[in-house]
């Protein structure tokens, strides 16, 4: 194993930008295929479930978030970047307590 420099890490990560999307809003019960996935993405119109083309933007925007603190050194894994990735990814499901982790207790 070998460590790559910076430039090469990021142009890895961007050419795996569409895929990483994919792969992520399935995980999330996406029911979009990849090509749907890349036109939404692109911000063309697709006739898909509405709320999977929520879920993907909010996906987007949070991978937006963590590349931009990659390129720019900004990104220290804590406490606050976690719940500022989780502000975009989950923007729209944890409204009374945007961003934080929320609590649930099962019995």
């Amino acid at each position: 194993m070998y460590k790559i420099d910076k430039k090469r890490a990021m142009f890895i990560l961007n050419k795996e930008y569409d895929n990483t999307i994919f792969v992520l809003s399935k995980g999330e019960g996406s029911q979009m295929t990849f090509a749907e996935t890349v036109a939404t993405i692109s911000n063309l119109k697709v006739k898909a479930n509405v709320r999977d083309i929520i879920l993907v933007k909010s996906i987007q925007n949070g991978l937006d978030y963590l590349l931009d603190k990659l390129y720019y050194d900004e990104l220290y894994f804590d406490k606050d970047i976690l719940c500022m990735i989780n502000r975009y990814v989950a923007a729209n499901e944890n409204f009374d307590n945007i961003g934080g982790f929320s609590i649930s207790a099962r019995i």
